[in-house]
């Protein structure tokens, strides 16, 4: 008996943001396999915090910025600084271009 394959939105949670492993690729050319978030600090970020933020940065495919630091308030009152890295993802002929985030350290109030 073969063995069963995962429903649609399992596959997609098994996989990184719904892409496959390889398919995307950084601005140097790598491919995009983890985020580097060792110490745990982005997971204990709120997606909505983290959307907010993307979406103040510049469109993707027109910043020459391969990263980019962006300091965010959590709603605990909390600082963090979050960076945000360049990825791309090919699909026939066509490039697309996007932020993701990758780290984040918690920044002390002064």
């Amino acid at each position: 008996m073969a063995a069963e394959r995962p429903h649609r939105e399992d596959a997609a949670a098994l996989s990184h943001a719904g892409a496959r492993p390889g398919r995307c690729r950084s601005v140097d050319g790598r491919a995009a396999q983890q985020v580097n978030d060792y110490d745990k600090v982005l997971s204990n970020i709120p997606g909505e915090v983290l959307t907010s933020a993307g979406d103040e940065l510049p469109e993707a495919a027109s910043s020459p910025d391969a990263s980019l630091r962006v300091r965010i308030r959590l709603p605990d009152g909390t600082r963090a600084e979050v960076v945000f890295v360049k990825l791309s993802s090919k699909k026939g002929r066509s490039t697309r271009w996007f932020w993701t985030p990758d780290n984040a350290v918690f920044l002390e109030d002064k």
